[in-house]
């Protein structure tokens, strides 16, 4: 949406950027660098820029990348960047703007400019090398982030390796000009700030398919892989070191990862969900896998495809916890779930079609109101949990519901508990909540299963309120195993529990 609305303005075209699939988007030096997957030929580079402004005309000559210019007249000065046709692109460095009226020299160069027109950042341009310093991969690009002042990003030709830019700040030895880092990606220059070309494996071996770049504090970054993750500890220029944390699971793509307020890294591996702590990057240890001992196959089970699938996690300081979305990129299928940091806890989530997260990322405005964790649904909105509202977009009903169970005996797998009564102790505003009981003589498998799928009915049901003056629900039952199902899916209602309490035992 923000790229659309500049581009009315700023000569951003339909065609410029491809959301086909996943796209690098790299914030770096008062720019956004853009890598969506199609070739260089066909233009799959391009750049936000949030610091030039923009000269239009025809100076006397070239200018020097790196010189200064300055019109003497109105005070106003700047260091010049890059010339793409007739538009020439300079970081101001005074307050005092250019203007129309008076002649711009190039400190170095001599040359001169009267601009006939002047814009404003921000810039849609080209992502392009300097001349005799090319590198970005013909193939095209799709995953990227910055770290040690350095942009890193795949090849897709090349799906194991991984390029790295100049290392920010620094020039090369024979350049006669100033060359933005960015535009340098010569591999194997003499110099320490060098751009660099390189794998994720063991010496002498092809390495894995790379599917995610994550960095973490400017000096460690995380390359997640298709069944492996690395980290690279040190800048690879200066002697980084390149360590594997596991081959047991990989991560599955770019947006499949997120960082807690505790500077823990979530991300959804092969087999279930990973946390990745500060102090594992650090000292080189393997993530731990949340969900394999109580949901063995929550992930397996989806059989998620990393072509066809878009899957994305967010953390939610708010509700501490994370936010799981995937959906295939037609839209036709989708699943979430809220994995509870407090409790462990599981908690399936469903969407209306079109509303279903892409993407999310949290926002820390300084207005409490405002402040939470943004979901970009495929239907082009951004939308938020709002706690206050009791139906999604005010239209449609929420479904909210809990299991509890199923309860078995533990002591003695023979004996079959027997129910007597449910107790709830209701919030002082909840609406009222219908309680549903269930029961089976077969296994507790199957009636969790019945339960989600609609085979299995209550064998008793009770709705609880607050004005109710005793709400118990008596109720005696007895089968190998008993759960319980409490919600309500009343269009603007809300409701919850403070307390509750079964009351069972083992015959």
């Amino acid at each position: 949406m923000s790229l659309a609305l500049l581009g009315s303005s700023q000569g951003f075209t339909a065609g410029d950027l491809s959301t086909a699939g996943y796209t690098a988007m790299v914030p770096a030096y008062q720019k956004v660098y853009f890598a969506d997957g199609r070739t260089k030929v066909a233009g799959g580079f391009h750049k936000l820029d949030f610091i030039s402004t923009r000269l239009y005309g025809t100076p006397s000559g070239a200018f020097i990348p790196g010189e200064s210019l300055t019109q003497v007249t109105s005070g106003a000065a700047g260091i010049f960047i890059e010339t793409v046709t007739t538009k020439h692109y300079v970081y101001r460095t005074t307050t005092v703007e250019f203007d129309t009226s008076h002649q711009i020299t190039g400190g170095t160069s001599g040359k001169t400019l009267t601009p006939s027109a002047i814009l404003a950042p921000p810039h849609w341009l080209t992502w392009v090398e300097e001349t005799g310093y090319e590198g970005l991969p013909d193939g095209g690009a799709n995953i990227g982030t910055l770290c040690f002042g350095r942009i890193f990003i795949n090849d897709m030709w090349h799906p194991n390796q991984w390029y790295a830019c100049r290392m920010g700040g620094t020039q090369p030895e024979d350049a006669d000009h100033v060359i933005e880092s960015t535009r340098d990606w010569l591999v194997g220059q003499a110099d320490i700030g060098s751009p660099v070309s390189s794998q994720s494996s063991k010496a002498g071996l092809v390495g894995d398919a790379i599917t995610a770049m994550i960095s973490y504090q400017d000096d460690f970054l995380i390359f997640g892989c298709a069944n492996s993750v690395w980290v690279l500890r040190g800048d690879p220029g200066a002697g980084g070191i390149l360590t594997r944390l596991t081959d047991s699971t990989g991560i599955f793509s770019q947006s499949a990862w997120c960082w807690d307020d505790k500077n823990n890294l979530y991300f959804v591996g092969t087999d279930g969900i990973y946390s990745l702590s500060s102090n594992a990057i650090i000292n080189s240890q393997p993530p731990s896998n949340l969900t394999k001992a109580k949901i063995p196959q929550l992930i397996t089970g989806m059989k998620l495809n990393r072509r066809t699938d878009t899957v994305c996690l967010g953390f939610d300081r708010d509700r501490y916890g994370i936010q799981f979305s995937a959906t295939l990129n037609d839209g036709t299928w989708n699943d979430s779930f809220w994995l509870s940091l407090i409790t462990g806890g599981v908690f399936p989530l469903s969407f209306y079609a079109g509303q279903v997260p892409m993407c999310m990322s949290y926002f820390n405005s300084y207005q409490s109101e405002s402040r939470g964790l943004l979901m970009g649904d495929a239907d082009g909105y951004i939308r938020i949990f709002d706690p206050t509202a009791k139906s999604d977009d005010g239209t449609h009903t929420i479904s909210s519901f809990a299991h509890i169970g199923p309860v078995l005996t533990p002591d003695d797998i023979t004996k079959e508990p027997n129910l007597h009564s449910v107790d709830l102790s209701l919030g002082s505003d909840s609406d009222p909540v219908t309680v549903n009981i269930y029961s089976t003589c077969y296994t507790a498998e199957r009636l969790v299963k019945g339960i989600l799928d609609g085979s299995e009915y209550p064998r008793s049901t009770k709705v609880f309120s607050t004005s109710a003056r005793h709400p118990v629900m008596q109720q005696n039952t007895r089968r190998k195993a008993i759960a319980f199902k409490l919600g309500n899916s009343t269009v603007d209602k809300s409701w919850y529990i403070e307390n509750y309490n079964i009351k069972a035992e083992g015959k």
